[in-house]
């Protein structure tokens, strides 16, 4: 039935319903629906969301109620509160090396004069400027270089690891170098790799056969090797040398030397030789017979045009 009361009335110490019709409950209060715009409750407080939008995370803030809707996601440690952050980038791609996502590390220490301080970022970048591919580039920041946030190390799109820095490689320094009498270790990382042709040419004449040379460089050694033949120049009393080798090098070296259809005067063939510090020419020599320092073949020693030489020299570069 219905109870009714002019003053209130109270239930235990678990309900109180006054005449006014305000009431209060010590327990938990059920109900299938509630209705009212809430403006009469207390003990409540509104809670500010900032800069909402779409795709946005939600995180707490330094303003009391106030919550931020963030693109981005910071999180922070040691009292700092932006060491690691996951930035997302515009989906609007205009140039290659577009940054689609970056994490970014915060370093604690402010003497690195980093902008905002960051010691080392993570890039998701397009290498294409069209969204095609994309890549994953590493930065780490140095004090004292231009710019100090600089890129180190980037996995290309087709599976390449590419250096950022010139003069930077591979560091095998946690190997075991040689421990030999008289051994020194110089260097113990890998700076240089490389491999294509090279046009061999003749400071006298021309050559015009098979002449093209192929090299490999790996670290400051090069290997090269050619064939030629087709000499316009078989009379002349000139010694032969040949030019546009890949590299200058750095000291005297040896190679061989495989000549055919040429007049070697009875001492045989076999080297060639680079001669000298900065030396770009490479020369074709006889080995000595005991009493001379070797022969050094003339274009005029080619029997015909179509002679051949061989080369093949491996030596370090400048």
């Amino acid at each position: 039935g219905i109870v009714s009361a002019t003053d209130g009335f109270e239930v235990g110490t678990a309900a109180t319903i006054k005449a006014n019709g305000n009431a209060t409950f010590a327990g938990i209060v059920t109900a299938t629906a509630f209705k009212g715009d809430g403006s009469g409750l207390s003990g409540v407080t509104a809670v500010t969301i900032n800069n909402n939008g779409v795709n946005r995370v939600i995180t707490g803030s330094d303003t009391a109620n106030t919550l931020e809707a963030k693109s981005d996601l910071i999180f922070g440690a040691d009292g700092d509160t932006s060491i690691f952050r996951i930035a997302g980038g515009s989906s609007n791609i205009a140039s290659s090396d577009h940054v689609s996502v970056q994490l970014e590390f915060k370093a604690n220490d402010p003497s690195t004069n980093s902008t905002n301080n960051i010691g080392a970022s993570i890039d998701m970048i397009d290498e294409s400027g069209n969204g095609s591919y994309q890549a994953l580039r590493f930065k780490t920041f140095r004090q004292g270089q231009t710019p100090g946030l600089r890129e180190t190390v980037r996995f290309t799109n087709d599976g390449n690891i590419k250096l950022g820095l010139s003069g930077a490689g591979i560091d095998f320094s946690n190997q075991t170098a040689s421990s030999a009498t008289g051994a020194t270790a110089s260097a113990e990382v890998l700076d240089h790799y490389e491999e294509g042709t090279w046009t061999p040419t003749v400071t006298t004449g021309t050559v015009s056969g098979g002449a093209t040379g192929r090299y490999v460089r790996i670290g400051d050694f090069v290997l090269i090797y050619v064939i030629m033949n087709q000499f316009s120049d078989t009379t002349s009393n000139t010694p032969i040398q040949v030019g546009g080798v890949p590299f200058a090098c750095a000291g005297q070296a040896t190679g061989s030397f495989y000549p055919r259809r040429m007049t070697m005067n009875g001492t045989p063939a076999g080297l060639c030789v680079m001669g000298s510090s900065s030396s770009t020419l490479l020369e074709p020599q006889q080995g000595s017979d005991g009493n001379n320092m070797g022969y050094h073949p003339k274009h005029s020693d080619f029997q015909q045009t179509a002679a051949y030489m061989n080369f093949s020299i491996c030596y370090r570069v400048t």
